[in-house]
């Protein structure tokens, strides 16, 4: 039996597939203002305050023909929710230049590495060359993230694309990739971009807001610029919970007593619940600051200049700080 579909039947399947899709991410995709642009913006966890992760995806299409190609823009704008940070020098920016980047891909800063993905677009092309996919790589540059395009599944650079990070705020303006009817452009059809969790020295790359609101999500605004003048407006919300008493650390010093200009070795100890709240510790002791290994151990050499009580703090993103006092005492003799 042969099934016949109608217009507005066939776009209302559309519609409930790529819905139920950015469903599966764990988040909630709000209709746009046209309707041309479904978003979807989670982070990796729910708990305020904390080193998080982002998964980005958008879906562009007509507003009147959801399997049409979609209309091209020249500028997108992700704001954040209030709060969030980008700590950019967590990460080593990558200085290599365009002409590098392409040459060498990736491979140019290996260390910038902060995520990765896929971007698809509609050329306007009839059946197989309608659509052409691409991996992306996403590193931390100087003030910006450079996307690094790859064809699907090869190793030659296409192409680099600059988004500028302002504050909480990302900006991109893409460039114009040739294609076919109805405007001689390809269109961005599909973005799914993984950024993920990172921290160095007790500070997190990407942090969520300090609190979660009383409607337990958060919320982050995709504006989109299209080239034939409409601004779409659409929103997308992250889970978010309550935050729960972080995980507490003891520290423990030795020496605790120290003599006015003795070369000491102050070892220290930091004991928890959590493993890793008792690895990566950061120690901070009369200016100077050490990291715990995996055990929680660490050690610095210090000469104390002046009698009085020192404080070592401990700290770790998402654990709760420690104190231990050290005391400097005048040599009796």
């Amino acid at each position: 039996m042969n099934t016949r579909y109608g217009r507005k039947q066939v776009r209302k399947i559309s519609a409930l597939v790529v819905v139920a899709a950015f469903v599966a991410l764990g988040a909630v995709a709000v209709a746009s203002t046209y309707g041309r642009t479904v978003v979807a913006l989670p982070f990796t966890t729910p708990r305020p305050a904390a080193s998080t992760g982002l998964r980005i995806s958008i879906h562009y299409q007509d507003e009147h023909d959801p399997n049409a190609k979609p209309k091209t823009f020249h500028k997108l704008e992700i704001q954040l929710p209030s709060g969030f940070e980008v700590k950019q020098r967590v990460v080593p920016a990558c200085t290599a230049s365009d002409s590098e980047l392409m040459a060498k891909g990736p491979s140019a800063c290996p260390r910038s590495k902060v995520g990765d993905g896929t971007v698809t677009l509609m050329t306007g092309f009839p059946p197989p060359e309608d659509t052409f996919a691409t991996d992306v790589t996403v590193l931390q540059g100087q003030g910006e993230w450079l996307d690094v395009f790859r064809a699907k599944g090869a190793s030659q650079t296409l192409a680099v694309d600059h988004i500028k990070i302002m504050g909480r705020t990302l900006v991109d303006e893409p460039q114009s990739v040739p294609g076919g009817p109805p405007d001689g452009r390809s269109a961005v059809r599909d973005v799914r971009i993984r950024i993920g969790a990172r921290t160095a020295r007790g500070r997190a790359y990407l942090r969520t807001p300090p609190r979660c609101p009383s409607e337990r999500r958060w919320e982050s605004r995709f504006t989109v610029f299209y080239d034939d003048g409409v601004t779409d407006v659409a929103r997308a919300t992250s889970p978010c919970s309550p935050r729960a008493r972080r995980p507490a650390m003891k520290l423990t010093v030795s020496p605790h007593r120290v003599t006015v200009d003795a070369r000491v070795r102050v070892r220290f100890h930091v004991r928890s619940a959590i493993m890793r709240c008792r690895r990566g510790v950061v120690i901070r002791l009369a200016g100077e600051r050490v990291l715990t290994n995996r055990r929680g151990n660490a050690a610095l050499i210090h000469r104390f200049r002046h009698a009085g009580r020192r404080r070592a703090v401990a700290t770790k993103v998402g654990c709760r700080h420690a104190v231990a006092r050290v005391r400097v005492v005048r040599d009796s003799g």
